[in-house]
């Protein structure tokens, strides 16, 4: 789930059940990620009209 929104940045949170199965868990902030993009662009759009 997106938790924050920044301008060069977002924020998820993970529930125990993915951090724990996948290697999401183990990332430290800052740890750079491959996210696709039409993914994360559906849940940026709504946290910008949000604001």
């Amino acid at each position: 789930t997106i938790a924050g929104l920044g301008k060069t940045f977002f924020e998820i949170a993970l529930i125990p059940h993915t951090a724990e199965r996948t290697t999401l868990g183990a990332l430290a902030p800052g740890d750079l990620v491959n996210v696709e993009t039409d993914v994360v662009a559906k849940y940026v759009e709504r946290l910008v009209k949000k604001a």
